[in-house]
Order: C-alpha cells, then structure tokens, then sequence
C-alpha cells in the first residue's frame, strides 16, 4: 500500500509495516536511473507537496553517494 501521511504512517509503525516516504521512493528510482530525483523534488514542490529543505537537501546528497 501506498500512503504518505501522518495517521498513516503511524498506524504502521504500530503494526511493524515498513514505512517509506514518497522522497524514499524517489531516490530508490533515482539510484536505479529511473528518475532525476532533483527535477521530481522540484515538481513535487511546485504541486503543492511540502517537503522540507533540510530533507530536500539531504536526499539529494544521498543520491550522489
């Protein structure tokens, strides 16, 4: 299942399910060369979605390690 929001992560967690956000998801598919991971942030932003610039910044440095 996909989801990303509070409630629903916590649930989760309550029941031990692996939790990934939609940035995880992109920098999976970012180290496979599936998507720029700079340009789906930059999209994602411009959607409406929050995301964080410390978050931004560090996926983004995770995807060039």
């Amino acid at each position: 299942m996909l989801i990303d929001e509070r409630e629903g992560r916590a649930t989760a967690t309550r029941h031990d399910v692996s939790v990934t956000g939609v940035v995880g998801i992109l920098l999976r598919a970012s180290s496979r060369g599936k998507v720029d991971l700079e340009t789906e942030l930059d999209a994602l932003r411009e959607a409406g979605f929050w995301i964080s610039d410390a978050l931004s910044e560090r996926a983004l440095e995770m995807d060039t390690e």
